[in-house]
């Protein structure tokens, strides 16, 4: 009675060791097929960004610091011009106003024009002002070409990291045991667990 039962307790094992060896080696083999088309998806993609679109990103920026850097330097020596024709306008029309003599009506229209002009170099010298917004983008923008720069640094990391793990080859390691594949996870391309390392490790329980 006891060898009976001690038998069917062996083959309750035994099935239960051939499932669960059968069920963590197919797990270990899907893994394993995944870990290889993410390395051929990943890969070239992570490529594209730190070779191209980062450095193309850095490119764009470095233009529009450029582009809007001469056109406010543009605009500053144009409200420089207005400003000397202005200040030259309003010594004429103070010099009009003060001449003696000068009717009453012609007097009234001289002082309206140059209540214009003062009020025009006051909305030059606010423009002056506001032209300072191109600094502080410039800065902001460098700001984000240093940041891409560090994102294009650590993805080319990445990159050195993930090509020796997808290229580097080691020839000649043995298995300590038959089992030793399935605790250690995904391997290289002729390092992982095969179906016949599955058959032999079944046969043996």
């Amino acid at each position: 009675m006891n060898e009976n039962q001690d038998g069917k307790s062996k083959g309750f094992y035994q099935d239960i060791s051939r499932i669960t060896v059968r069920g963590l080696s197919e797990i270990a083999l899907d893994f394993n097929a995944f870990y290889k088309e993410l390395s051929l998806r990943v890969h070239p993609a992570l490529t594209n960004v730190a070779e191209k679109d980062l450095p193309e990103a850095s490119d764009q920026l470095y233009a529009i610091i450029e582009t809007t850097e001469q056109a406010a330097n543009r605009i500053m020596d144009n409200l420089e011009a207005m400003q000397q024709e202005q200040n030259g306008i309003q010594t004429g029309l103070e010099a009009l106003v003060a001449e003696a003599g000068l009717p009453s009506a012609a007097q009234a229209q001289a002082e309206a024009v140059l209540d214009q002009v003062k009020s025009s170099q006051d909305r030059v010298m606010k423009i002056f002002e506001e032209m300072s917004f191109q600094d502080l983008t410039g800065q902001r923008i460098k700001r984000i070409v240093t940041l891409v720069q560090a994102i294009e640094g650590t993805v080319q990391e990445m990159l050195v990291s993930l090509g020796d793990r997808f290229t580097r080859e080691e020839p000649g390691t043995e298995r300590k045991s038959e089992e030793e594949p399935l605790l250690k996870g995904p391997q290289k391309s002729g390092q992982g667990l095969d179906q016949s390392a599955i058959d032999d490790l079944l046969k043996s329980l």
